[in-house]
């Protein structure tokens, strides 16, 4: 292939960006032109290799800091849609269920006002830490913003393993965060929806488990609702 470019347009690669080599964490732009003389006979060929690990790695950067939320680490909302659309997609050709869980701190707004946000922050990285320790490998969690996260439970057999799941992740939150020498204890609200017998559809998945993540809130909070149980 190279050296058909080279003597069909005198370039490789032909009409493309330079090929990029990945040698242990240095990346490098090739590009070949081949040199003539007056009767257009090959004189030689000139490659051209550029040091581009610093504009790769700048880009790495950039396109973490597009998915991934500052604060804790974790998806946020865009990487959410295309993890949740991904999972619709593997589920529905594999037949199997999973479940989303829309859930927020409890009285977060009263914690920011009473401590300030630079507290309220530091909670928020505990809290996201507590969450991943919770989770099996394969589920993800998210923070969509604020208090406001998603945990992905993916192949789910049984409705009884989530309701188990909830519950003991109601108990792991309530046990007390220490921040700077202050002592907080909060609580959870959650809402749980299936795929695919409550929804199929991203917007749809999401708006029933706030839905559902409401209700437990008007239930007085510290608890689960399940939205096919509404």
């Amino acid at each position: 292939e190279v050296f058909a470019n080279l003597s069909e347009t005198g370039e490789w690669p032909s009409e493309k960006p330079p090929i990029h080599i990945h040698e242990k964490n240095t990346f490098f732009s090739l590009k070949i032109k081949t040199i003539y003389d007056n009767q257009h006979q090959v004189l030689w060929h000139v490659a051209t290799l550029l040091d581009i690990t610093h504009q790769k790695m700048t880009q790495k950067v950039v396109e973490h800091q597009a998915s991934y939320d500052d604060l804790t680490g974790l998806p946020n909302y865009r990487l959410f849609k295309k993890v949740l659309l991904d999972e619709i997609l593997i589920s529905h050709h594999h037949q199997k269920q999973f479940a989303l869980l829309s859930l927020d701190i409890d009285y977060f707004k009263l914690i920011n006002d009473t401590y300030g946000h630079e507290l309220g922050d530091l909670l928020l990285k505990q809290f996201a830490k507590r969450l991943k320790k919770s989770i099996r490998t394969t589920d993800v969690v998210i923070r969509r913003g604020g208090d406001e996260f998603n945990i992905i439970l993916k192949n789910i057999k049984e409705i009884d393993s989530v309701k188990k799941f909830a519950r003991t992740l109601l108990k792991n939150v309530r046990l007390e965060f220490i921040i700077h020498d202050i002592h907080l204890n909060i609580s959870i609200s959650i809402g749980i929806v299936f795929f695919p017998t409550d929804a199929q559809k991203i917007k749809e998945l999401i708006k029933k488990a706030d839905d559902a993540m409401y209700v437990s809130k008007h239930k007085g909070r510290n608890t689960f609702t399940l939205w096919n149980e509404l």
